[in-house]
């Protein structure tokens, strides 16, 4: 289960699941704090409390003693205020209260950054089948996987809904115009290669590649869990395939790419 500080009553739901019998069943990821309200050149005190806060926070939330695995919300937490942060979480680690530390990247960069962070052994980053924003790391990625155990999550492998959507307004507001055409070719290429729709196009061709441990999906209601259900009980996509769609596949601005860069809809 994927939760974090910040979303509202997440932990506390996943904390009430788990008291019902799941304890020795459910391994939780959960994110430290954004720390939103803490500025680079706040004190570091300050900045740590604020993160033990969270991470205490988590553990009452969860009716745990000890966390899984506990990423950074933001790469960049790591080296700021002198380092208070990445002291907390090696005490942490080293006292046995977090099983494992990550972080959720944003970019290739930010991705960059991480690799050389030996102290995680977990990465949570965005990715889907037309993202051609992370070609030049995942040389580097691939290697450090072979030096040392480090596990790969994706996200928002439908890009926020956006590959699976009809509605003009939100292609427009990503700074991508000519959406019909690549909506088109989602839609061809699910059905050329035998999925039951652009989601399940979006999943498999993910799942299959080799530096991919997992893939994080959300849902709404019981009628989207049984299709993700149905999704990843399928085989995922061979690994050419994926290949061969990587030379074929529509091309999106990197400022498609990142929601983050997105215009709000009038």
């Amino acid at each position: 289960m994927d939760t974090a500080r910040a979303y509202g009553t997440s932990e506390q739901i996943v904390g009430s699941v788990i008291a019902k019998g799941w304890d020795d069943r459910l391994r939780v990821i959960t994110k430290l704090s954004p720390l939103a309200d803490w500025e680079p050149q706040d004190q570091p005190k300050g900045a740590r409390a604020a993160a033990e806060a969270s991470l205490w926070a988590s553990c009452h939330a969860l009716g745990q003693t000890r966390l899984d695995t506990v990423l950074l919300h933001r790469q960049s937490h790591w080296e700021a205020w002198d380092g208070a942060i990445a002291c907390l979480l090696r005490e942490w680690v080293e006292a046995g209260r977090i099983s494992r530390l990550g972080v959720s990247v944003q970019s290739p960069e930010e991705l960059d950054a991480a690799l050389d962070v030996t102290d995680f052994n977990h990465v949570q980053m965005p990715y889907n089948i037309l993202d051609h924003r992370w070609d030049k790391i995942l040389s580097k990625l691939e290697h450090v996987r072979r030096e040392r155990c480090l596990t790969v999550h994706i996200r928002s492998v439908f890009l926020q809904g956006l590959l699976m959507s009809d509605d003009s307004r939100k292609w427009n507001c990503a700074g991508h115009p000519n959406w019909k055409k690549t909506r088109k070719w989602l839609n061809n290429t699910a059905e050329n290669l035998g999925q039951t729709g652009v989601d399940a196009l979006c999943i498999n061709s993910v799942r299959g590649l080799p530096w991919v441990d997992g893939v994080v999906v959300g849902m709404d209601n019981l009628e989207q869990l049984r299709s993700n259900i149905s999704v990843f009980s399928g085989p995922s996509l061979p690994v050419e395939t994926v290949t061969t769609l990587r030379n074929e596949k529509p091309y999106l601005l990197p400022k498609t790419l990142d929601p983050a860069q997105w215009t709000k809809a009038p």
